[in-house]
């Protein structure tokens, strides 16, 4: 499995600027994880807070901004995510799943791909469906748990979206891990296989220029 796990990282959270230990930390916990994405900048939004800010504690970081302002958030999270692990980074999740513009605002960054919460876009054009199973929806637990069951209702609309389990630092206190490895094994018991998103883009890019 950790052949296969992706983690999103977040290198100023909520402006902070990293620690002098950080780097050696932040490598540390690299090390879990076959694929590293970047997760925004600072994974808080700082101007006018709208519907999505209520409810996530102003999670949404780019939302409302202009593509030319997404573009600066996001390359200055990438350079100083790189300069803290020590490795490239070429794949982003959007914080709370908003990016205005889609992948388009992101090609002047140096990003390959981005995983949103339907569908991987990536540098080429090229779209896969994802149907994300997520337990984190912000400050409201209900919420979480019917949001959790999004995922079933997107592979009910798109039978071919490739499921995707989605597990925060806040689950491991709901209790929502069990759930989630409970969903886990059933995809692995209908015969689904885990694979980096990276994978995945490279098998789809394949088939659509065969």
């Amino acid at each position: 499995m950790k052949d296969t796990l992706a983690g999103a990282f977040v290198p100023r959270w909520h402006s902070l600027p990293p620690e002098p230990d950080d780097s050696a930390h932040w490598q540390r916990w690299t090390e879990f994880f076959a694929e590293i994405l970047l997760h925004g900048w600072t994974h808080r939004r700082e101007h006018r807070p709208g519907l999505v800010s209520l409810v996530t504690g102003r999670a949404d970081e780019l939302a409302g901004l202009l593509p030319r302002d997404v573009a600066a958030r996001v390359a200055a999270g990438r350079s100083e995510l790189e300069e803290i692990i020590g490795r490239p980074i070429t794949g982003f999740v959007p914080p709370a799943w908003q990016l205005p513009g889609g992948f388009a605002a992101l090609r002047e960054t140096g990003l390959e791909y981005s995983v949103g919460f339907r569908r991987l876009e990536s540098s080429q054009p090229l779209r896969i469906p994802l149907a994300t199973y997520s337990w984190d929806w912000g400050r409201l637990p209900l919420v979480g748990r019917l949001g959790a069951q999004l995922g079933t209702c997107f592979r009910l609309i798109t039978p071919h979206a490739i499921p995707v389990i989605v597990l925060h630092p806040a689950d491991v206190d709901r209790g929502s891990v069990s759930p989630a490895v409970a969903r886990i094994r059933q995809l692995k018991d209908t015969g689904w296989q885990a694979v980096r998103f990276a994978t995945l883009r490279s098998a789809a890019s394949r088939r659509e220029t065969a």
